[in-house]
């Protein structure tokens, strides 16, 4: 009986250890701190699957605040397209920049972009304070290719970074973006929910 009452000490002990030990588990969640649908463009182009010919032909340069869904966006050679902004024309280079992000230190950017058809395809991307994993993107051109979907890392931000995208070449370098989304991890700790059920007793 001796041996039985040690063994379930020793049980007793190694659970409560455990408990102790490991009672809380990490969890990891993504945060938007900063999204851009261009939803509000009811032009042609882009969201459309249109790349080509008289899409996007108003341009919306000084009224960009109207088509927006966070005020505070600048640019050059803007217009509106379907759901999204084209930049830039066959002659003259695009850009467009955000309006301060808002958030300190480490985060993940995702975009959509693509080319207008046959035109060059690279874009350029620069934060004003802090780094980007990536400066430059390589887009799709061809007929018959939709959107890329963009991922990039941002460190050492501030909550007055903007970020710009732009041409990288001044001629025939037009191309569509659309969902600019900004994420932040959020972890914390949460109790694992361990229960010892109806025990009342103990010897």
């Amino acid at each position: 009986d001796m041996k039985k009452l040690l063994h379930l000490k020793a049980i007793l002990l190694t659970l409560c250890l455990s408990v102790v030990g490991g009672g809380m588990t990490s969890a990891t969640a993504q945060t938007v701190v900063f999204q851009e649908t261009f939803d509000k463009c009811d032009g042609t182009g882009g969201g459309d699957d249109q790349w080509k010919g008289t899409v996007a032909a108003t341009d919306i340069t000084n009224t960009l605040d109207n088509w927006t869904d966070v005020s505070g966006w600048t640019g050059v050679k803007v217009y509106k397209g379907a759901q999204s902004v084209k930049l830039g024309t066959g002659k003259a280079q695009g850009s467009i920049t955000s309006p301060a992000l808002g958030f300190n230190g480490a985060a993940t950017l995702t975009l959509k972009a693509r080319a207008w058809n046959k035109d060059n395809q690279v874009i350029t991307l620069s934060l004003s304070e802090g780094t980007l994993s990536q400066t430059e993107v390589t887009l799709n051109n061809a007929e018959g290719e939709t959107w890329n979907v963009v991922n990039i890392e941002i460190t050492d931000a501030t909550p007055s970074s903007q970020l710009t995208i732009s041409a990288k070449n001044k001629n025939d370098n037009r191309f569509f973006i659309d969902d600019v989304t900004i994420t932040v991890s959020t972890s914390g700790k949460e109790a694992a929910g361990l229960s010892f059920g109806e025990v009342t007793k103990f010897t």
